[in-house]
């Protein structure tokens, strides 16, 4: 059960799960509520064109915090998530997601901002701290993800440790600023990404990792740039597996990376 949902007309298909939008709804603003301990999300939209969401405080909800599934023209303004199993913020299934997200604290959560299967959008002037990964993109889940520009975060002490879930599939994650996973187009400029180390057991630690979907067999990363950001004090500033191409990583104010050479 959600605290707060929105929903268009939808058609889910029963053997795969997928969603089909047949009317949008549309222009709605929740502006102002403090939606605390619900065993769902806490502002869940699906089906939503030009959703507004200002000034809103998601708290200890079971799954995340704002979240808006197949949507398109979503945006987000001064909004904090804290505690949530999973993401504080998340833009998923929507290739035209043309998602905004500015001013918003998320702490305290599994992933600050998760964008996934979503396409086009920014992330400008956000906060994401002690999460166990600050932003993620994540491609390959099933579809593709990216053309995001990231821009004037501060992205800072990510060191929560979530324990990953063998039955599921999921990974143990600790200590992770930003990761691009199998994503593309995505522009992380003028951020502050500092201090994210890890506290417990974990797949990968970086301020930024730049990495090939589905665990290292899928979609490798394309034409990402990070560039102008200062990246110190993680457990390794900067990680890249080397895969894809087009991807600029420099010149950042940085002191680590694997390979060498990208500081």
């Amino acid at each position: 059960m959600d605290g707060v949902c929105i929903a268009g007309d939808l058609t889910v298909d029963q053997n795969t799960g997928s969603i089909t939008v047949n009317h949008y709804v549309n222009d709605v603003h929740i502006l102002g509520l403090t939606v605390v301990g619900f065993p769902g999300s806490g502002i869940a939209q699906i089906g939503g064109d030009g959703s507004t969401f200002v000034a809103n405080t998601a708290s200890g909800n079971g799954a995340y915090g704002i979240v808006a599934f197949n949507s398109t023209g979503t945006t987000e303004l001064f909004n904090t998530a804290r505690g949530s199993a999973e993401a504080g913020f998340y833009i998923g299934d929507s290739p035209d997601a043309n998602a905004t997200l500015v001013a918003n604290t998320s702490v305290d959560n599994q992933f600050g901002f998760f964008v996934r299967d979503a396409e086009h959008g920014q992330l400008v002037a956000n906060n994401a701290h002690d999460n166990c990964v600050g932003i993620l993109f994540l491609a390959d889940a099933p579809g593709p993800a990216g053309a995001f520009n990231v821009t004037g975060n501060l992205i800072r002490h990510n060191d929560k440790a979530c324990v990953g879930n063998p039955d599921t599939g999921s990974a143990s994650l600790s200590g992770l600023g930003v990761v691009i996973n199998g994503a593309h187009d995505v522009n992380i400029h003028a951020n502050a990404i500092l201090d994210n180390n890890p506290s417990g057991r974990t797949i990968a630690s970086a301020g930024v990792g730049v990495l090939t979907g589905h665990n290292g067999t899928g979609t490798p990363p394309m034409n990402n740039r990070v560039q102008g950001n200062v990246i110190l004090h993680n457990s390794t500033d900067i990680i890249w597996d080397g895969n894809g191409t087009g991807n600029v990583l420099k010149p950042n104010l940085c002191q680590t990376s694997n390979p060498t050479g990208l500081c």
